[in-house]
């Protein structure tokens, strides 16, 4: 490791780990909030159907911890395929001013999520149901995630 690198170490084995706990952590330990909003926000023009989007970030004490909490809020019409899930994210981190390496993070932590849920239900990615995978927040969180590593 060189000079000023830093690793995060997430062990989420003991109660498993969601996207916008990812980010709430990462702007916590001093990610830019604007430049992670800013991007979480970009990803409505790539999901198709999603009308709203708005991300709400706020200070909480849980367990007498303090920590961000991200909420990502949608009005979208309809559900989406998996290949579109991967596209949308794909199109949007192209579009975005990123490393090569947040972008791989990115453009790999959803073919790694879509492909999950395509072999567990036994489906190709361009029919498998996602669930509450294929909705904006999905996109919305690996593309704040990228941005906050990245920052």
């Amino acid at each position: 490791m060189s000079k000023g690198e830093r690793v995060a170490i997430i062990d989420c084995q003991l109660a498993g780990v969601s996207g916008d706990m990812i980010v709430g952590a990462l702007l916590d330990l001093g990610a830019n909030l604007t430049k992670v909003v800013e991007a979480m926000n970009s990803v409505k023009g790539y999901m198709k159907g999603c009308k709203n989007l708005e991300i709400i970030i706020k200070d909480v004490t849980r367990r007498g911890l303090h920590a961000k909490k991200v909420d990502v809020k949608a009005e979208e019409a309809f559900e989406i395929t998996g290949a579109e899930l991967i596209d949308a994210t794909v199109n949007c981190i192209e579009n975005l001013k990123l490393s090569g390496e947040a972008k791989r993070f990115a453009s790999d932590s959803i073919n790694t999520l879509v492909n999950a849920e395509a072999k567990v239900h036994g489906k190709s990615i361009n029919k498998v149901h996602l669930h509450e995978a294929g909705f904006v927040d999905t996109p919305a969180e690996i593309v704040g995630a990228a941005v906050a590593l990245d920052d």
